[in-house]
């Protein structure tokens, strides 16, 4: 009797294990992106970082014309490096609480969101660099134009994801 009793308390214990991570992944499944929902959700990222692109020219403007000093760049330039750190905070951290669903992803909507990602890099890199040639304006121009040239990859890579999964979406709703 003792022995009927512990065998249906071990399945019933093994049945509700099975039925709480069944749930669990259900609930990680549902807090997950496709590549298309993510690439898209990329929007508002991107918008944040044309914002900080507008204010980080305005700066750097303002210094080569003279009208900040070499320290009001340095401390612009701190500013500017805490918001970006925060901005790529909130961004990974959205990253991890909803990744992208296993083979959703496309070559176009896993280049998009590299690319957004990869903006958070060359400005970090592109502040650090600028950082330390505040005092050679022509050093420092030359690297900001460098910079721009990456920036500009980065947004045309963004932008043609975004075109890309666009079209691909009429075509297949054109399809059916």
């Amino acid at each position: 009797m003792i022995k009927k009793t512990m065998i249906r308390i071990v399945i019933i214990l093994i049945l509700a294990g099975c039925a709480g991570a069944g749930i669990r992944s259900y609930y990680l499944y549902k807090q997950q992106y496709t590549g298309k929902e993510w690439l898209s959700h990329q929007n508002s990222y991107f918008k944040q970082l044309e914002t900080f692109s507008d204010t980080v020219d305005t700066v750097i403007s303002l210094y080569l014309n003279n009208n900040i000093s070499e320290k009001d760049l340095q401390n612009h330039i701190g500013d500017l490096q805490e918001e970006l750190l925060l901005m790529h905070t909130a961004y990974k951290e959205e990253k991890e609480k909803h990744p992208v669903r296993l083979g959703t992803d496309t070559y176009e909507t896993k280049s998009g969101t590299e690319a957004v990602s990869g903006l958070y890099e060359v400005y970090e890199k592109m502040l650090d660099d600028l950082s330390s040639l505040s005092g050679d304006k022509d050093k420092f121009t030359y690297t900001k134009l460098i910079y721009n040239n990456e920036i500009a990859d980065k947004i045309a890579a963004y932008k043609a994801a975004l075109i890309c999964t666009s079209e691909e979406k009429e075509t297949n709703n054109n399809g059916n």
